[in-house]
């Protein structure tokens, strides 16, 4: 099975499918196969490796898919909780996430390094954005920037690219339309 087999076997994004493969291979569920030869020349590129079931580890592998979203696998209603801790502020940040239970409901995080600390918390069970505004709650309380956001859309780099290309030509079009209709008086014409 190729990740993009796996995504649509267990209802994952493909988005992150090779990156949960790869783990779900670290631990001892899945096998790699060398990739498979392609035989119609479809689109995208061709797999770079196959999984298989490792023996013995079907129930363990449907316990680890029903327990929890993989980390960073993202998804469509999946609530997100941006915390900057800048400086001494990070002591409080920790503090917070140890002892909020809405941090304990967690699907995910993630550390971003810049010019401040910051950390990506995931929810995406079925009180997740209740949990996001518990957790923002408990932030705000000690003084840490927060804010949320709810993912609506999951695609590829290839897609936002294609429809960027769409909407810009749309705009392009919307704009000179607008142009033609109401010219700018200031902006005289060369004699």
């Amino acid at each position: 099975m190729t990740a993009p087999q796996l995504a649509t076997a267990t209802g994952k994004d493909a988005s992150n499918t090779k990156k949960a493969a790869d783990d779900m291979t670290g631990a001892g569920l899945l096998e790699r196969l060398d990739a498979p030869e392609r035989s119609n020349g479809g689109p995208g590129r061709p797999a770079a490796s196959a999984y298989a079931l490792a023996d013995g580890q079907k129930d363990a592998l449907e316990r680890f898919l029903a327990s929890a979203t993989l980390p960073g696998t993202v998804g469509r209603g999946q609530q997100l909780v941006y915390a900057e801790a800048p400086g001494p502020k990070i002591n409080d940040f920790f503090d917070v996430m140890a002892n909020a239970a809405a941090a304990s409901r967690a699907s995910w995080s993630a550390q971003c390094d810049g010019a401040h600390q910051g950390f990506l918390i995931a929810f995406d069970d079925d009180d997740a954005a209740v949990s996001a505004v518990d957790l923002m709650a408990e932030l705000t309380a000690a003084e840490i920037l927060c804010s949320r956001t709810v993912i609506s859309q999951v695609g590829s780099g290839h897609d936002l690219v294609k429809r960027a290309k769409s909407n810009a030509r749309t705009a392009r079009n919307v704009g000179m339309r607008h142009r033609l209709r109401h010219p700018n008086p200031a902006v005289t014409p060369a004699p």
